[in-house]
């Protein structure tokens, strides 16, 4: 398999930090505003917490410049509480999250959509595919995948044709505490 990278963009995962205030962002400039005359993107990790509201996801688009990209986190209750499981009612959960980001596809802003998934969750192709199946071919999306049993030409071959990037973030560490779960 090649890869051809044509563009990196450097961004943060975030962009509202107190150390940051007096640094980055001088006193009473809206933070966004200013790390997007910084920075190209953005990683939202708010998303992975809480639906975001319709007007906080429109404010994104607005404050940002034309080129500006975000990349959004699934929310852990697809990700985490319900673990992919479609009989779950993930569906319906993804369709209410594709809505509240929609202001940023609209906008052309939306990059990537990434579903991080918990250490816990093992290898397994039937949740992974009914949530590849779920998505729409616009945006990117990521998984990000944090068990071990992942590692394995398996993973690679759910890959669907869409744009679909795979990630794998497994510290030696961390998988010794997974495997005992």
């Amino acid at each position: 398999m090649s890869c051809e990278i044509s563009e990196v963009l450097l961004g943060t995962c975030g962009w509202s930090y107190a150390e940051w205030e007096g640094i980055l962002y001088p006193q009473r400039q809206v933070k966004l505003k200013q790390y997007s005359s910084i920075f190209p993107t953005v990683e939202v990790d708010s998303t992975f917490f809480a639906l975001p509201k319709e007007g906080t996801v429109l404010g994104w688009a607005r404050h940002t410049p034309p080129s500006f990209t975000f990349s959004v986190k699934l929310p852990q209750t697809i990700t985490h509480k319900k673990a992919l499981d479609s009989a779950r009612g993930i569906e319906s959960d993804l369709n209410q999250f594709l809505e509240a980001v929609k202001p940023l596809t609209e906008a052309e802003k939306l990059a990537c959509i990434l579903a991080q998934l918990p250490p816990f969750l093992r290898f397994t192709t039937d949740r992974l595919e009914s949530l590849l199946a779920l998505l729409p071919h616009q945006p990117s999306f990521a998984v990000e995948f944090r068990h071990g049993s992942w590692l394995r030409d398996e993973t690679i071959e759910l890959k669907p044709c869409t744009a679909t990037y795979l990630a794998f973030v497994i510290p030696s560490k961390r998988q010794r505490i997974c495997d005992r779960i």
